[in-house]
């Protein structure tokens, strides 16, 4: 288990301890279920960043955050946001982020990098069809959901053909795509 105090100064300073982690940070969250740390950065182009736990728990204190040894790695690439948004949620067990906008309103949007995390959890519990689901919402290449760990994936695929074809009898065609239908599209988009 991993503890950590975050906080945000009035002057949009983001501490993690005593420790200055970003100087010019509008807001930030923690994703607990994902063990990340989300923050926007103010200024002209302003992006919303993602940093694991691990990442900060390698930090030391006692060094300044210049130093070579203190070298804050972020998990993603930065991804661009409009300028005066604000993190509000991050809800529990899911890569989406709800994000106020200047105007007011709220978007709600899956950043890449959190679907992908997701879904690595989730084939690691070999949760296949969950990911099959988030993989073709997301349009994301299929084979991932094999390349990520083939011999898992074969060791419980048929798991996974019974899960597919139980999701179409419980469906009874009221979707777009039966689970039948989802496994063949699965075999047809494989690749070397």
């Amino acid at each position: 288990v991993i503890y950590l105090a975050l906080g945000l100064t009035d002057k949009n300073r983001l501490y993690c301890g005593e420790m200055l982690l970003v100087a010019g940070a509008s807001s930030f969250l923690v994703n607990e279920s994902l063990q990340m740390v989300l923050y926007i950065t103010v200024g002209a182009q302003p992006k919303l960043h993602f940093v694991s736990f691990a990442s900060l728990s390698t930090l030391d204190p006692t060094q300044s955050f210049d130093h070579p040894d203190n070298l804050l790695v972020e998990f993603a690439e930065a991804r661009p946001v409009e300028r005066g948004a604000r993190l509000v949620s991050a809800p529990y067990g899911s890569p989406k982020i709800i994000v106020q906008q200047p105007r007011g309103n709220l978007e709600g949007f899956e950043p890449r990098a959190l679907v992908l995390l997701q879904a690595r959890k989730l084939m690691d519990n070999q949760e296949y069809y969950q990911v099959m689901v988030m993989f073709r919402r997301q349009k994301i290449d299929l084979n991932l959901l094999i390349d990520h760990n083939p011999s898992l994936f074969l060791l419980h695929c048929d798991q996974f053909v019974t899960e597919c074809i139980k999701k179409s009898k419980m469906d009874g065609g009221r979707t777009n795509q039966t689970g039948i239908e989802m496994l063949a599209l699965l075999i047809t988009s494989l690749s070397d």
